[in-house]
């Protein structure tokens, strides 16, 4: 299913022609991990303020303006199978930096961390 995350754009954006657009990927998992929503957080180069670019579960895809520059996203999620574990930001990719110009349509895959077939707590991004 895609879905254009229109709400997401307009308010990371600049506002003009020279936003960089990113397409956060994230196929479609088996099993109950497939229906559990995945974060994706930018933050820019010399900033500290976190943006929300992308809630997605599996088999779907959002996009949102960005301004260019240099960015670090980051997946989060809660942990799926622990209730015990309550931090909505318990499992965590590593951080991926991506410079992003004006005018690129850059895409962002997103896929659970796993050991075998058992899931990890943490999501990869590419």
């Amino acid at each position: 299913m895609l879905r254009a995350g229109l709400i997401l754009a307009s308010l990371l954006g600049t506002g003009s022609g020279d936003a960089a657009t990113v397409c956060v990927v994230r196929p479609e998992d088996n099993g109950a991990i497939n229906i559990r929503p995945v974060r994706v957080i930018a933050v820019a180069s010399g900033r500290q303020d976190e943006r929300l670019v992308a809630s997605v579960n599996g088999g779907e895809t959002v996009c949102a303006s960005l301004a260019p520059g240099d960015w670090l996203f980051e997946a989060r999620s809660a942990h799926p199978y622990d209730p015990t574990k309550t931090r909505p930001d318990e499992c965590r990719s590593k951080p991926l930096r991506r410079y992003l110009r004006a005018g690129e349509q850059a895409r962002i895959r997103v896929t659970p961390s796993s050991r075998g077939s058992e899931y990890v707590c943490g999501w990869r991004l590419r």
